[in-house]
């Protein structure tokens, strides 16, 4: 323990020799630097000395000057070496131009003089350049004849692309080496769309279209497979030079067209035109998907003149469709498929296939004016159908109202009336249309209609057989109620009507079976003996319809109040 202590004065004892040793040669120091200054204050009124400075300076400006003299003569030397050179080695030129352009910043006389002679060279150098690319073009074929031409293009012709392609683009632009690449597919296009060959047709659209794709799509590939490390930026403004020029080229076209067609007979014009335009949504649709490209072609139909046609075309198109689908065979047995006329069904798809189409017109008000101009024909036309063959429906049952063999049948017929509007008032909801807000009350008005008329033909058959049996007192015994009748129909007709129809017809019957048979028991007493015998009666009647308990407590209760002699 005492060695401990004794260790740790030593340590201190230690440290505060080192301090002191610290601390006089900071003094000593001190004292040489108070010297020195002292010196130099005697020095300063030397006039030797004072020379001396200024001597120092004149080297150090002309040490500048050499410098200076020595890059001018670099800059002249790269020059006179890169004249020589251009137009009999490019490369060499190339490179000489690279090493040049290191001294444009060195000064602001020495970048004017640079630049100067960079501007020059650079000229000439994108001229020879872009010979050698036209050639280099050629010699692999470009613009290609197919997908084949591009994919077997060797190994050394796309070295050279890329470096052609780097170099003009930093002696000229990207966007510059773009336009010159496609100028040879607009030729291409010039040739086969603008002149007299049998691919330039009116009435084949979809020949053009499908060009553009193709070609846009194998010289990007062919670039793209070329430009191994050129950046991102570069690659996005090629593609966006190539499409922007060929969609221009394709508009012009479509223009051209256009001119020609609103001239045509109106039967040449609907069919051509109607066809047109498919063609163009199509185009414009595989665009956008293949190359993310919102195009503007669409738009040449949307001036009044042609907008108008369209509509009126569509319009008659959805009209002759419309009538094919309500032909006179529409309310035929045959064409009720699951409980309802296939004419909803029909109907739904003939929108879903216009509303498809319009889909994919990118332009949002040009596709709500379609898609509105159908809808706001389509649904009112269906409802007048629906309502007209029900009111020649109801004329007819008028008619066979003494035939109670045929209500089953006419029962049925007005079910599948009620389910297809049902359906088709669904259908109107998702079109989440407010201007349709009429027709949903109009189409609920009908099935009310068209429900109380079922109801009611159901009940002729209910209500003879409770006025015979009421009327000829027939609880005598169990059974005397006859409910086969009531049975058959019920069958057939639920047959024919969906769960929430059946539903609602059997609630109504049972409501109406209610008051009927409460009706024909006024003031007609019951021995208690035979009193089950009615209850029974009455039992196997509500249970035709279903959900029967409470209308048969009601009636029973009546009965037992009313009608009851104990």
């Amino acid at each position: 323990m005492l060695q401990e202590i004794f260790q740790k004065i030593d340590n201190h004892v230690s440290d505060i020799e080192n301090i002191q040793e610290f601390s006089d040669k900071l003094i000593r120091e001190i004292e040489q630097l108070e010297e020195l200054n002292s010196m130099l204050e005697k020095l300063k009124t030397n006039e030797y000395f004072s020379e001396i400075i200024k001597n120092i300076k004149v080297i150090e400006t002309l040490e500048k000057r050499l410098i200076y003299l020595q890059k001018v003569q670099q800059i002249e030397a790269i020059s006179n070496q890169l004249k020589s050179f251009i137009r009999t080695d490019n490369e060499k030129a190339y490179n000489l131009y690279k090493d040049l352009e290191q001294y444009q910043n060195f000064s602001p006389y020495l970048t004017e003089l640079v630049l100067e002679r960079l501007s020059y060279a650079g000229n000439i150098l994108k001229e020879e350049f872009y010979k050698q690319f036209e050639t280099l073009l050629d010699e692999i074929g470009w613009p290609f004849q197919s997908q084949g031409n591009s994919i077997g293009v060797h190994k050394h012709y796309r070295e050279n692309f890329l470096s052609l392609f780097s170099k003009l683009s930093e002696l000229d632009s990207t966007q510059g080496v773009a336009l010159f690449l496609v100028q040879g597919l607009k030729q291409k296009v010039q040739f086969h769309f603008f002149s007299e060959k049998d691919t330039n047709r009116i009435d084949k659209p979809e020949w053009l279209f499908s060009y553009i794709l193709k070609i846009l799509s194998w010289h990007f590939e062919f670039c793209y497979s070329c430009l191994i490390g050129v950046s991102t930026n570069e690659l996005v403004t090629l593609k966006q030079v190539f499409i922007n020029e060929l969609m221009l080229i394709t508009k012009e076209r479509v223009e051209n067209d256009l001119e020609v067609i609103i001239k045509l007979p109106q039967n040449s014009l609907n069919s051509i035109l109607l066809h047109y335009i498919d063609e163009v949504i199509k185009f414009d649709w595989e665009i956008y998907e293949e190359f993310n490209w919102l195009s503007s072609i669409l738009d040449l139909f949307t001036v009044p003149q042609i907008f108008q046609i369209w509509l009126e075309i569509d319009i008659h198109f959805m009209q002759s469709q419309f009538l094919a689908i309500f032909n006179e065979k529409t309310w035929d047995q045959s064409e009720i498929v699951e409980n309802e006329y296939n004419n909803i069904r029909n109907i739904i798809v003939l929108y879903d296939s216009l509303y498809v189409r319009y889909s994919r017109v990118f332009n949002e008000e040009i596709r709500e004016k379609l898609v509105n101009r159908v809808q706001k024909w389509i649904v009112p036309q269906t409802i007048l159908r629906y309502e007209d063959e029900f009111n020649e429906t109801k004329h007819n049952i008028i008619h066979y109202e003494s035939n109670p063999s045929l209500w089953a049948e006419w029962c049925s017929k007005l079910a599948t009336f009620y389910q297809g509007l049902s359906h088709f008032q669904l259908f109107i909801v998702e079109l989440q249309n407010e201007y349709f807000s009429d027709e949903h009350l109009t189409i609920s008005k009908l099935k009310k209609v068209i429900l109380d008329k079922i109801v009611s033909l159901v009940m002729y058959t209910v209500k003879e057989e409770i006025v015979t049996y009421t009327r000829n007192r027939a609880w005598f015994e169990v059974g005397q109620l006859k409910v086969k009748p009531v049975n058959k129909m019920l069958k057939q007709l639920l047959q024919h009507s969906s769960h929430e129809l059946s539903k609602n017809i059997l609630a109504y019957c049972l409501k109406d079976v209610e008051s009927i048979f409460l009706a024909n028991m006024k003031d007609k007493r019951v021995k208690e003996e035979v009193f089950g015998f009615l209850l029974s009666d009455i039992k196997s009647l509500c249970k035709e319809f279903g959900d029967w308990r409470e209308s048969f407590e009601i009636i029973s209760e009546t009965l037992k109040r009313e009608n009851l002699v104990k």
